[in-house]
């Protein structure tokens, strides 16, 4: 698979509204959990990802997501 300029510029400006935002929308939430929408509002309760609104919008702290995601990978028992 080729990337031609164009698309690289596409997949750069996607990935930096992720590098750059300390909080993310539920669809740019769901994306960095790698999971659909519906499985994001039906999962984030239970994996301690809360919203606040602000602007009559849920807003979702990056670090509280990433925090989750990285409590699943030190749970796991991996051989030496």
């Amino acid at each position: 698979m080729s990337v031609d300029g164009k698309d690289l510029g596409l997949i750069l400006d996607h990935l930096k509204g992720y590098i750059e935002k300390d909080y993310l929308s539920e669809k740019q939430a769901a994306e960095y959990c790698c999971v659909s929408i519906s499985q994001f509002r039906e999962k984030a309760k239970d994996y301690r990802i809360f919203p606040t609104v602000h602007m009559g919008k849920k807003v979702y702290r990056k670090a509280d997501i990433a925090k989750s995601i990285e409590s699943k990978f030190k749970s796991l028992k991996l051989p030496h």
